[in-house]
């Protein structure tokens, strides 16, 4: 661990060296510069204890002062994992003995020292949290988190105030490999009074991430009081695209693609209608592996309506593929045969997000100048090379001019999509506290493509979009959920939002019922049912909700199962009388508008395939657990 202290002005570095010490290296400036620089290439050499320089070396760096880590009778070295150094001198540093300890920076003693486990397991980070460095975090090996907190000043009036572990969480099951505090303006993702009065005031924000692939994050002032936010390692773009027409699904991995063949179109004069849902095994459905090997993971993919074309896009180019199935096999299974499509030298951009609108055109976001370009994919009617496809570009769109001042057009594009009459599109960009969405008309006259709107910003960063309708009975309108559950319904073609999100009003989060707003996770999916234009889903990896958009929103959703393990309870009324039975009847008049579904969990994907059928796959989270190795061993309630 080497650590460069900030509060010298970059003239003090801290080291932990392989001999089990802790070594405090001083500048000592050159008489030839006024500047104090570090070489890039500088090596750090233990051994007589200064820094050797590289080419341009202006500083030499003296060793001042070593600690010494105790090894308690262990031939090996004690291991230094983490450094962290405070504004007063104070040294904190992790080791593999399982110990948080604090050095005194400038005389080398040791003030402090705190197990941060039983077991003696290596302590891999350490963080330094508070608005006056009073707050010390530490985990490793042993999943525990533990806060230490600097003591108020004594009566005294000593400056040394002692340091005292006040609390520890254990959200991890395995090895926490990360630590860091980050700082937001904005804890909750809304527009809060405490951000409009105080819009100056930073929040931090704990984050640790380890082996067991989920991401914690905790209020470093209230640390001791609310429970940590868990988010699982579920992509929040899908890696699923689905082939309505041909019934067929791609799934995305790191460097293949594997297509899987639905059954029948299930109607509902086929099915009844408390039938339960139809499991569809992976292995048994799978109809054939498209593997490329390469040096570079894919980043996006797509499949036509129809099946027969499928892009896929990584960091190096792009790629098409033609896709040919045969029925004749003797199993009476469907069998798949990938054939490459040659593109021009001015189509293979590095792709961030691909897809396939109507008349097999496909729209790519590209990396590298930050556009996107609408491609034509059509069939060579030239006897003579029957069956070659033609690719051409028709349209690129310039999304970032140079007189552009929004910071959150600066993120790339991870989202595009298609509206059902493949008229409209919309790109979608995430940034630091900001979101961005366009809509772009894309009609089948090359010559009318323009870039038609900039949304403007809501009140949390937008996490997901969907076009619904534009089926020829209705209208397109573009849907938008954002961090806080909250969403909004646009009109595409006024450029505004819809009647029915302006009769709810701006912002609409006081108006969502609690079971809504109160959830942990936020909407990654929205799925539009052809059949009811009038009611759409949208939900995140462990629940969906379902939208009556003819109806005004209840205080409160009901869920299904009734009786679910994940379903929030309500806390009753202390009397009866503070609830007339008129304002009850009034709050459950509209109680079958808003429904969550807790049916399903880790959910990868989740829309509408057909009228009335609606395709879910799910991750289950037992088998990525079944992949981790194994976790410290710990002795459990004294056993």
């Amino acid at each position: 661990a080497v650590l460069l202290h900030g509060a010298t002005e970059g003239t003090v570095l801290f080291a932990g060296v392989a001999d089990g010490t802790i070594r405090r290296y001083d500048c000592v400036q050159s008489s030839s510069s006024s500047n104090i620089t570090m070489s890039t290439n500088a090596v750090l050499d233990s051994s007589d204890g200064d820094i050797v320089m590289g080419e341009r070396g202006v500083a030499s760096w003296k060793s001042s002062l070593r600690m010494t880590v105790e090894c308690l009778g262990r031939n090996t070295p004690t291991r230094v994992w983490a450094l962290q150094a405070l504004a007063d001198g104070t040294v904190v540093s992790g080791d593999s003995l399982g110990h948080v300890q604090f050095w005194d920076g400038h005389t080398g003693t040791l003030q402090q020292s705190f197990d941060q486990n039983d077991n003696k397991a290596d302590v891999l980070g350490v963080v330094v949290g508070g608005g006056d460095e009073n707050c010390v975090f530490a985990s490793g090996v042993d999943s525990r988190v533990v806060c230490i907190e600097r003591s108020a000043s004594t009566s005294t009036g000593s400056s040394s105030n002692k340091w005292i572990m006040t609390h520890a969480k254990r959200p991890h099951t395995h090895d926490v490999k990360a630590l860091a505090i980050c700082r937001s303006k904005d804890i909750s993702g809304t527009m809060s009074p405490t951000t409009t009065q105080q819009p100056h005031q930073d929040h931090e924000i704990l984050c640790t991430g380890g082996v067991d692939t989920k991401l914690c994050t905790y209020r470093v002032k209230d640390f001791r009081k609310v429970r940590p936010k868990i988010m699982y390692p579920w992509p929040d773009v899908s890696p699923v695209s689905v082939a309505s027409e041909a019934r067929i699904v791609a799934l995305r991995r790191e460097d293949r693609i594997d297509l899987y063949q639905l059954g029948l179109h299930r109607t509902s004069s086929t099915v009844d209608a408390g039938a339960p849902p139809v499991l569809l095994p992976e292995d048994k459905t799978l109809i054939g592996t498209l593997e490329i090997k390469g040096g570079h993971n894919f980043i996006c993919s797509d499949i036509s309506e129809d099946g027969s074309l499928l892009a896929i896009g990584d960091a190096v180019g792009l790629l098409l593929f033609r896709l040919i199935y045969d029925d004749n096999s003797e199993d009476g299974t469907k069998t798949v045969i990938p054939e490459q499509i040659d593109l021009p030298a001015d189509i293979r951009w590095p792709c961030l997000a691909v897809k396939f609108a109507s008349n097999n055109r496909l729209v790519c976001a590209t990396a590298n100048d930050d556009c996107i370009h609408l491609v034509g994919i059509t069939n060579d009617d030239d006897e003579e090379e029957e069956g070659t496809t033609k690719v051409s570009l028709e349209h690129s769109f310039q999304l970032r001019g140079p007189d552009s001042k929004s910071d959150a057009l600066l993120f790339p594009i991870h989202t595009l999509q298609v509206s059902n009459d493949g008229q409209w599109l919309a790109a979608i960009r995430n940034g630091l506290s900001k979101g961005a969405t366009q809509v772009f008309a894309i009609p089948s006259e090359v010559g009318q493509c323009q870039q038609w709107w900039d949304v403007p910003a809501l009140e949390a960063p937008h996490t997901s979009v969907a076009f619904l309708g534009g089926d020829g009975r209705t209208t397109p309108q573009l849907a938008i959920c954002c961090t806080n559950f909250s969403f909004y319904i646009f009109d595409v073609h006024q450029r505004r939002l819809s009647p029915w999100s302006e009769q709810a009003g701006f912002p609409v989060t006081p108006k969502l019922p609690m079971e809504m707003t109160s959830r942990n996770d936020y909407p990654v999916r929205i799925g539009y049912n052809k059949a009811t234009p009038g009611k759409f889903l949208f939900g995140s990896f462990g629940a969906f909700c379902a939208v009556d958009l003819s109806k005004p929103f209840p205080k409160h959703c009901r869920s299904f199962p009734e009786r679910h393990v994940r379903t929030k309870r309500r806390k009753r009324s202390k009397s009866i009388s503070e609830e007339p039975s008129e304002g009850k009847e009034a709050s459950e008049e509209h109680v079958d508008n808003c429904a969550i579904c807790l049916r399903y969990n880790s959910m990868l994907y989740m829309d509408f395939i057909g009228s009335n059928e609606m395709l879910v796959i799910e991750q289950p989270w037992l088998s990525v657990v079944a992949s981790f190795p194994e976790a410290l061993e710990r002795k459990l309630y004294g056993t």
